[in-house]
């Protein structure tokens, strides 16, 4: 999982950042501050940009996603599979790859939210072959 600026879940899409850009990068496993801990199964990136201001991206708090959803009464969220106890926590929405909502029930008063993070695939440039292969 990324973090950019200790604020918004990020996919892999910023991994394009360039290392002089980067003022700060932590890596957490189990002793991730207390909004991401839930988080930290598989361990979180935190990247610090030394001029925040190149990080402009639309985002949404959990509980904004869950009112867009229209889901009302308890609503748990998770990430990944992963729970969240915070629903303050923001998430780039380009960042969002799949939603999964399982509706309140009689037997399961709690609507759940599962957001999946996408994964995409980096880009890099074409490689160009020389003239004097003839291709």
């Amino acid at each position: 999982m990324y973090v950019l600026n200790g604020q918004v879940i990020i996919d892999n899409s910023f991994l394009n950042i360039m290392p002089d850009d980067i003022g700060k990068l932590d890596v957490y496993k189990s002793d991730a501050p207390r909004k991401w801990r839930s988080l930290t199964a598989h361990g979180i990136i935190d990247i610090t940009l030394k001029d925040k201001s190149k990080a402009r991206m639309k985002t949404r708090t959990l509980a904004e996603i869950g009112k867009w959803l229209h889901v009302s009464g308890p609503v748990s969220y998770s990430i990944n599979g992963m729970p969240v106890g915070e629903s303050d926590l923001r998430i780039a929405t380009v960042a969002i790859g799949e939603m999964k909502v399982t509706r309140a029930t009689a037997a399961a008063p709690t609507t759940s939210v599962n957001i999946q993070i996408a994964h995409h695939i980096p880009r890099h440039p074409p490689r160009t072959l020389p003239a004097s292969l003839g291709l």
